[in-house]
This record gives structure tokens, sequence and C-alpha cells, in this order.
């Protein structure tokens, strides 16, 4: 690796780790808050993801595919999530899977971090249910 590289992964390694317990109780606090919401909406299931900060819920209790599930929540409420069946038959085929990327509120948004109204976790999963809800 070239010395630049060298010396951030030093830096990282010798200074990092606060950083990254920081990160990890963030994202477990995300985790923790979307599958709590998105097991309260009726004909969604979600176990809590092992490993990973991607929600992988069942829809199929909505009466939609997944296919459908994920088109309807992009055109009709602007929230992007992925169709389950690429991540194998089975399972995957009735579910979706979600990022918790964004921040929870703007309350705990760090310094850096453009804001934009209604882009928070929060607003997500509020829209979320309201789409579910109109096609009970």
């Amino acid at each position: 690796a070239s010395w630049p590289i060298q010396r951030a992964c030093l830096v990282g390694l010798r200074d990092g780790y606060p950083f990254v317990q920081e990160m990890r109780k963030e994202y477990e606090e995300r985790i923790d808050y979307a599958v709590k919401r998105l097991n309260d909406i009726p004909g969604v299931k979600c176990p809590k993801p092992e490993g990973a900060f991607y929600p992988f819920a069942d829809v199929t209790g909505t009466g939609m595919s997944c296919t459908d599930f994920v088109a309807g929540l992009q055109k009709e409420v602007k929230v992007r999530a992925v169709p389950g069946g690429g991540y194998g038959k089975g399972a995957g085929s009735g579910s979706v899977r979600f990022s918790m990327i964004r921040p929870m509120s703007n309350t705990k948004l760090p310094s850096w971090f453009e804001h934009k109204e209604g882009m928070m976790l929060e607003d997500a999963m509020d829209r979320i249910e309201k789409f579910v809800q109109s096609h009970a």
C-alpha cells in the first residue's frame, strides 16, 4: 500500500476505535427502531438482523409481492428498498431489504451531514406505514 494509505491505517488502528464503537451504537439504535416499527405494521414481519444493518422484512402478509411492494414504496411514498428475491428463493422471495443509512431524526445529525427535510429514518418509517395502510 502507498505511504498515505499506510499512515491512514495507523491512525485508524490507533485512534479509530471510539468512532467505530459510536457508529456501531448508532446503527444498533437505527436497527432496533426500524425493526420495531416494521413489526408494528400489520402484514409485515421483520426479525432483527444479525451482523448487518439491512432489515429483511417479510411482506407477504400485505398481499403484495416483494417487487410490487418495492415499486409502490418508490412511486407512492418515495422510499427506496430492494426486493428480497435477489437474495435467494424461499424466504427472500416475499421479503424486502431496507438500509439504515439515514440518521434517526434531525436531532442526531452529525455536523457534516446535509439535512434534507423528510429524509430521516423516522420519516421513512412513517411513510412505509402509510403506504401499507393505504393498500390494506
